[in-house]
């Protein structure tokens, strides 16, 4: 079945409030548990009281967002938007926001960060913004690393590509065991994935490319650390290509031997995730690099590699 054969319940409706009705029917036609996890939405009265006191405006399509379905309130909830990401309900997503702003360095975190989604300590922001704004930016923020990068280019878009990725198989329900019972846990097919988002977000990989590019360059380990996170996401040949290049990359690149070394293990263990069998011949050369560490990470990613892609 395809969304295309879904109808809508009410007119007039914005793109992103039927791409999103979409998804509530198919999720009740094939997932009605995990359905029923989603609240129902706010009124618009409702939600412009609980965020009056933010100090910035959250954007048009995020305030529709939240008089769709008000998240999940079970915190092991399934009910994904987005794998691995619980939809945050917003006097939750409130809490979360300020708690957040205590918790981090002002330096690096933004005070216009709002979380709508949530795993653990990572975080999918909205932008918020001065003046109210019809989209916003989507970051995909990692607590553990205190780094945040682009997610997509506006909600409409991920949820537009999240729509796609249920219809194509690009997300999936596998079931797993949880406290004695089997829970369908949401997956993702990298691959597929790559493939909707060049569909429907293509700058978001056109961004990781130049980045990658701008560290392979400079050889910065902290530039590739910027976008590290965002690369894992997809099978790209292109994003392949490049960590091949970072991987292979010796003394006569540069003097910091120590940004060197930490932007190889780094490509390699990238590889062991996304390079499939492109990686295959590189990773095992460098199973004979003279670095003993090169060496060992090499082996661990040909382990993990996965040659049908």
């Amino acid at each position: 079945m395809t969304f295309a054969n879904l109808a809508t319940r009410r007119e007039p409706m914005t793109e992103l409030r039927k791409t999103l009705t979409q998804i509530f029917v198919w999720l009740e036609q094939n997932y009605p548990h995990y359905a029923s996890q989603l609240q129902p939405g706010l009124s618009r009265k409702k939600i412009e009281s609980l965020v009056k006191p933010l100090p910035f405006k959250l954007s048009k399509e995020i305030h529709e967002l939240y008089q769709w379905k008000n998240g999940t309130p079970n915190p092991i909830s399934t009910a994904y938007l987005a794998p691995g990401y619980r939809f945050l309900p917003l006097k939750e997503a409130i809490r979360a926001y300020y708690d957040s702003q205590d918790c981090y360095d002002p330096s690096f975190f933004s005070q216009f960060w709002f979380p709508i989604f949530e795993e653990g300590i990572n975080n999918i922001f909205t932008v918020g913004s001065k003046q109210q704004e019809d989209r916003s930016i989507i970051l995909d923020f990692s607590g553990e690393d205190g780094l945040a990068e682009i997610h997509h280019s506006s909600l409409e878009k991920m949820i537009l590509v999240t729509k796609n990725c249920f219809e194509v198989g690009a997300y999936y329900f596998k079931p797993e065991k949880y406290n004695e019972e089997y829970l369908d846990i949401l997956y993702v097919d990298r691959t597929k994935l790559t493939q909707v988002v060049r569909k429907y977000d293509p700058v978001i990989i056109e961004n990781v490319l130049e980045k990658l590019e701008q560290a392979l360059n400079s050889c910065s380990y902290a530039k590739f650390c910027e976008v590290a996170f965002g690369a894992r996401r997809f099978r790209e040949p292109k994003i392949t290509e490049m960590l091949i290049k970072m991987s292979l990359l010796s003394p006569s690149d540069t003097e910091d031997l120590d940004s060197l070394k930490g932007i190889r293990l780094f490509a390699i263990s990238l590889l062991g995730d996304i390079g499939g069998r492109r990686a295959f011949a590189t990773l095992s050369l460098l199973k004979e690099d003279t670095d003993s560490d090169i060496q060992q990470a090499a082996q661990y990613a040909l382990s993990r590699l996965e040659i049908s892609y």
